[in-house]
């Protein structure tokens, strides 16, 4: 992250008063562009508190540790917070580790995930890939992750050692930096060596994860998903953040491929792929005959189960 380095380990805030005048002045919509807006809980608290009688519906961004507090949760949703943009960064404990945000564990991102969600609030996930834990299976991994947590939106992050950081200068040392042209690092465009998958094998692998997160049937299901457990605002949120980046991707092309061993699964397994609750599979299963027969007769009622090519 270039935000610790920019401000050179320092943390700033302004006055409650004076963000809240400032907010009086806004329409009913808006953003926080703070990094953590509960980096601080008892500033925060003022601030929610003083924000309750305006009626606002704003996002912000978050850490996940918002879950830990549900009085300050309850808060923030009173305050008029309808999403949270939360870094999870990767589901790897090792990688975790490496991000310094071992205090996402992955046994508790169920649990705090669906406390969010429960409180109103949608979430929009930032996402990592390329870490030096990832392997080519990473992405299968990642959309299974977003679907079973019920994940809102994504922003997904190819691994981008920003010039300035203590990333780029170990990644500098060790020779694993491939491109200075700095237009490319824009966290979509593979700029390093990743440890274990070829770049190309990076390049692919988010770009499938991306186009097959922002499937306009899956956009669908989620938005009504969404609807039904968390509420029409964070719905419409959804709705409009998944159709925006469905059109980034469809104006840039983006399609990718799955960089993972190729495999067939039967028809419950396509089944678990589409809810997100498909485990990884450690043999190979050709579909049957009958299973064909029953994809095929489901005509354009088969909600893409059968997997794309690439």
């Amino acid at each position: 992250c270039s935000v610790t380095a920019f401000h050179r380990q320092t943390y700033r805030h302004r006055k409650v008063d004076n963000i809240v005048q400032e907010i009086r002045t806004f329409g009913r919509d808006f953003i926080f562009v703070d990094d953590n807006i509960i980096a601080e809980p008892t500033f925060a608290r003022q601030l929610f508190a003083q924000l309750i009688p305006l009626n606002k519906t704003w996002v912000a961004q978050s850490s996940i540790k918002i879950a830990d507090d549900p009085k300050l949760l309850k808060m923030a949703y009173q305050a008029g917070c309808r999403g949270l943009f939360i870094g999870i960064e990767t589901t790897s404990r090792t990688n975790l580790a490496a991000v310094d945000k071992a205090f996402n564990t992955r046994i508790d991102y169920r649990r705090r995930l669906r406390r969010i969600r429960r409180q109103g609030i949608g979430i929009i996930a930032g996402i990592i890939v390329g870490l030096d834990g990832d392997e080519q299976a990473v992405f299968e991994t990642r959309l299974r992750f977003l679907q079973k947590h019920r994940i809102d939106a994504v922003q997904l992050n190819i691994l981008t050692p920003l010039p300035g950081t203590p990333l780029f200068r170990e990644f500098e040392r060790a020779g694993r930096i491939l491109d200075h042209d700095w237009q490319q690092y824009d966290f979509r465009h593979v700029v390093i060596q990743p440890a274990r998958m070829s770049p190309r094998e990076l390049q692919d692998g988010a770009d499938w994860l991306y186009s097959q997160f922002y499937r306009l049937d899956r956009i669908l299901w989620r938005t009504v998903d969404t609807l039904l457990t968390t509420g029409p605002v964070p719905a419409a949120l959804t709705l409009k953040l998944n159709l925006t980046y469905r059109y980034d991707n469809k104006r840039e092309g983006i399609v990718g491929r799955n960089p993972a061993p190729k495999r067939e699964a039967g028809l419950m397994a396509r089944l678990h792929e589409w809810f997100g609750t498909a485990k990884p599979q450690t043999a190979g299963y050709r579909i049957d005959a009958t299973e064909r027969r029953a994809l095929n007769r489901m005509g354009p009622y088969n909600i893409h189960l059968q997997r794309r090519a690439g």
